[in-house]
This record gives structure tokens, sequence and C-alpha cells, in this order.
């Protein structure tokens, strides 16, 4: 099972690591002008058109009027938003209006072109050597004129020959950035329809196995009731998937195609508020409750207070608190972070594997809400980031499935007091022993163990007490066998000892041995106690399981009626 947990630990990384981006590097716009002369798009996949972009600030110009030339505000390095460009003494804010224009120089092709057009904000109108080729929203200089829009679209073929002329007028008065904070993406048209349906494809297929992952654990906390984290993190996963239907291509619209812009926006925002108190749940729950549940009650408080300001005022303004919620999911990951301090202290540095690996797993999802914060502010350009959030999700689903199946396999062979196997590993170990004992003519041997005294002992010195003693004596058992010997709690303060290729005098002296140990060891502080032992062997006298166990039984039966003795069934006392 720990190698399936490292498996997927890994290509999470690998995930995570793996750039967006070619590794190449693109051409990039100078002055307004992209030469794109030498490039084979028959080579390269996909461009996009960044650099900078002649900007006219205030002005909706369309082709027609830059036959006249007319003088730039400036350039603008896209992809980004126009917020804080600077302009005389001051910069720009967030609304506002402006023209973008590009002109570029094309190779020699045989292949249609398409250009792949991201929203913007929050509306746009696009040509291309004069032709109008796409629109989100209403363009207009006043908020009453314009009407807001997100919804990709892919323009193809496009109308060029060598040179392209791209002229975008953007206009934003409902959120408070403004402009192309996203590239357009230029490419063969056949590549640009083939990426969409993949990435629309890809985002599709980790939406439905985090969605079905999402569910089984729900479904498995209904019926099984423990294991509180996983119902955390399944609902998170929930919340994050439906989050991504709002994101790069806004597959929503497909679902939902009379959406309004501003329901839109607001239930994107909805779901991340709510995604940062259910992860603090979830932070605590897996930390065994050692980081304190007020801080996880103030996250709730929060995400009340921003989920309100949402609900009740327009985009221009809750966008505007948007930066305050950021520091709050920094402050979350902080939390998350504390919590592992938490728990590596309490585990004096032995920290548990099962632990590591969901705790690995969840600074992967904390890695992918930072790179979306860090896109939202064109720090990075990842374009991926509805895929990677939803295959950290899916990897992270994954390793708690692996750790939930770990643990309940555990708890179906493990005695959790005495952390020794239980019948039910005796019953599986015992079958597999035996037939591999009757294959090669071996005999095999089973010894049942009490301890004498012990009701007077749980009585006199209590239950915790006289557990603690039973976990010892476990360990002590452990380790004074045979590495192929196996001890199994059969029940009470009894333990049975399989002996694998053992015969009748070879188990005797072995028990001998063991019983001299504790007899010298292990039970010389307690005088109270002794150690009564009955032994049966496979195939003589023998010849089932359950004669094996049944005779075992019996001779420990003899052995306690003189108590302190070892008794095989066949031959009788052997002390």
């Amino acid at each position: 099972m720990k190698r399936y947990s490292d498996l997927i630990l890994v290509c999470s990384i690998i995930i995570l690591l793996n750039p967006s981006q070619p590794a190449g590097a693109t051409p990039e716009a100078l002055q307004g002008f992209l030469d794109l002369s030498t490039v084979n798009f028959a080579q390269e996949p996909s461009l996009p058109l960044a650099g900078e972009w002649e900007f006219y600030w205030e002005r909706l110009l369309d082709p027609a009027q830059f036959v006249t030339m007319p003088q730039p505000t400036g350039f603008i390095s896209l992809p980004r938003a126009w917020n804080g460009y600077p302009l005389g003494e001051g910069k720009l804010p967030g609304e506002g209006y402006a023209t973008f224009r590009l002109q570029v120089t094309l190779p020699e092709h045989t292949e249609p072109l398409a250009l792949y057009v991201p929203y913007m904000g929050t509306a746009y109108t696009m040509w291309i050597n004069g032709r109008l080729v796409a629109k989100n929203g209403v363009v207009g200089e006043q908020r009453e004129d314009m009407v807001p829009e997100y919804a990709p679209v892919v323009v193809t073929p496009l109308p060029v020959n060598d040179t392209m002329e791209i002229v975008v007028q953007v206009s934003n008065f409902h959120h408070r950035r403004g402009g192309m904070w996203q590239p357009l993406i230029l490419g063969e048209a056949s590549t640009i329809l083939r990426q969409k349906e993949q990435r629309q494809l890809r985002i599709m297929f980790l939406l439905g196995g985090v969605v079905l992952a999402s569910v089984f654990h729900l479904g498995l906390y209904m019926f099984t009731r423990f294991q509180r984290h996983t119902l955390y993190f399944a609902i998170f996963s929930l919340i994050m998937a439906g989050r991504t239907l709002f994101l790069d291509d806004i597959l929503i619209k497909s679902l939902w195609p009379g959406l309004s812009w501003e329901w839109q926006l607001k239930l994107e925002y909805l779901a991340m508020y709510l995604a940062v108190p259910v992860f603090a749940s979830f932070t605590q729950s897996i930390s065994c409750r050692i980081s304190p549940p007020q801080v996880t009650k103030t996250f709730w408080l929060v995400t009340g207070f921003f989920t309100v300001i949402t609900l009740v005022t327009p985009a221009i303004v809750y966008t505007k608190v948007l930066p305050f919620f950021q520091a709050v999911i920094f402050a979350a990951i902080l939390y998350f972070a504390y919590t592992i301090i938490c728990v590596f202290k309490t585990t004096e540095g032995r920290f548990p594997y099962e632990l590591l690996t969901t705790f690995v797993s969840s600074w992967l999802v904390a890695a992918a809400v930072v790179s979306d914060i860090l896109f939202h502010y064109s720090l990075i350009k990842t374009l991926n980031i509805c895929s990677l959030h939803l295959t950290v999700l899916l990897v992270m689903e994954l390793a708690l499935f692996v750790l939930h199946t770990s643990h309940t396999s555990k708890l179906a062979l493990i005695d959790p007091l005495t952390e020794t196997y239980n019948r039910n590993m005796l019953n599986q170990e015992l079958e597999r022993i035996l037939a591999t004992c009757e294959r090669s003519g071996k005999p095999c041997s089973v010894a049942i163990l009490d301890i004498d005294g012990f009701k007077q002992f749980n009585d006199t010195f209590g239950h915790i007490y006289a557990d603690r003693f039973l976990h010892k004596l476990a360990q002590f058992l452990r380790t004074s066998i045979r590495r192929s010997d196996l001890v199994v709690r059969f029940g009470g303060d009894e333990f049975v000892i399989l002996l694998p290729a053992t015969s009748v005098y070879q188990a005797v002296r072995a028990l001998r041995r063991l019983k001299h140990t504790m007899d010298e060891d292990f039970l010389v502080d307690t005088p109270l106690l002794s150690v009564s032992i009955g032994i049966s062997t496979f195939p003589e006298p023998a010849r089932t399981k359950e004669e094996l166990l049944e005779q075992a039984d019996r001779a420990l039966y003899r052995a306690k009626q003189e108590k302190n003795n070892i008794v095989h069934f066949e031959e009788g006392p052997v002390t």
C-alpha cells in the first residue's frame, strides 16, 4: 500500500512542476509590432500574442480610424490588467475603456489560422484586418452603456494574408480589474480547435473523477461515521470542482446558457469563500483536533462576512474586497502549516506515514490555490488553472482512498489494543500455512498462551493498567519469537503463536525457552501472574485447522489446571 501512496505523490509533483508553456522562447511584440515571419506553425502548436500592444486610453477606435495613425497613449505589455498602468502623474484605475492594437507579420502558410480569444475585463469588440470577428457583451463609455460578459471564443478562419492587424475595444465599469489579462493564442485552425477540445475533455474527465471520488467518500462517511477529515475533503473537492466550471473555458455557459454575468461571478466567488472554512475544518480534523477549534470558527465567521458582502453588493464592490479574502486564504495555508508543526511535536519527530501522505497531498492543493492567485495577478502564465486544480484534487482523493483502504485493512486484521494480528488474520494465515505444509510435507505447530491470575490482576490494578500490560506483553512476544512465527491476539488475555515448519519437539523447545524468558525477565515484577501454554501439531495429531486450534485449547485447559505449565495435546505436560 505504501508504494501506491508514493506513486500518487510522485505523479502529483510531476504534474505541478510540469510547465504549461513551451520550453523554448516565444516571440513577443515590440511597440505594437509582432514578427512571426520565421515561425513554422506546423511545428509550433500555438503561440500567445504577448508583448507590447498599442494602448489608447479612453478612446474607442475602430479600424477605419487608424488610417489617420492616431497617437497612442503608450504601449502596454499584455497579458495584464490595465490597473496601475502609469499615466501622467498617476496610475489607471480598474474602471474605464480603451483600445488595443497589434500588427502581426505572418509567414507564408497554406493551412488556415485560428485565434483563441479568452474572456476579458469585462466586455470587448474585436476586429482583424477591418472585419468584426468576435465580441463579448456590449462595449460602452459609461456603466449604463455597457453589458459585461465572459465567454471565450475561437475565431476561425482568420481573414489574413501576410499581415494581420488586430484592434480590440475593451470597457469595464463592473469589475475591479479591466483590460486583457489573458493572452490571445494564435495557431493553425486544426491545432487551436483540437487544443480547445482536448482541454475541455480533460477538464470534464478530471471533473467527473473528482465528483465520483467525492461522492464515494461522502457515502462512506454516512455509513461508517469515522475519518471526519475524509468528509470535509470530499465537500471541499465538490466545491472546488464546481468552481472550475466558472474558470478558463467557462463550461457553466454550456450547462446554464441563461446565467447572467453578475450571478456567474457571484457563484464563483461564493464557491471560493466556502472552500476556505471547509478546508480549515479538514485541517483541524486531520490534526486530531490538536489545533485550536476557535481558529476554524473564525474562518467560518470571516467567510460569512464576505458572503454577505458578495450577495448584497454589485461586482464593482465585492471584487474590490477580494484581496482581503486572498489574505484570509494565505492565513488558512499558514494555519495548515501550524497543524503540521503541532502533529510533528506530538509524535516526537516520528511522523506517521499515513499523515505524511495526506499532508503532502494537501500541500499540493494549497500550491494549486496559490498558483491561481498568482495567475490572477499576472505573476505567472499558467494557462490550465482548471486542469491544475482538478488534477491535484483527484490525486488527493486517490491518496485519501488509499489511506482509507489501508486503514480499513488494518482495522480488519490488527487488534487495536495490542497492535498484533487478530483472529481474522489467524484464519487467513493458518489456512495458508497449513496448505503450504501439506504440499511440502512439513509439520506446523500452534500454541495458545494464557495469563494465569489475570482477572485478579485486572481487579487489583484496574483496566487501564491491565490494558497497558497486555500491550507490553504482545510487543514482548513479537520480539521474542522467530521471524517466521506469528503472534495473534485470540481474545481477552489469550494469544496464539503460529509456528510454521515446526515439529512437536521443536515447538516444545521453542515454547520452553519463551516461557523461561518470560518468567525470568518479563514477569519478574508481576508475581501475581504466570503463563500457561497449550500446544498442538499438524498433521499429527491434528488433521485440520479446526482440530489444531481445538486440541491446543484443550491442552491449554490441562496446563491451567496446575497453572504455569506447558502441555502438548499428544505428549502431555512438558515442564
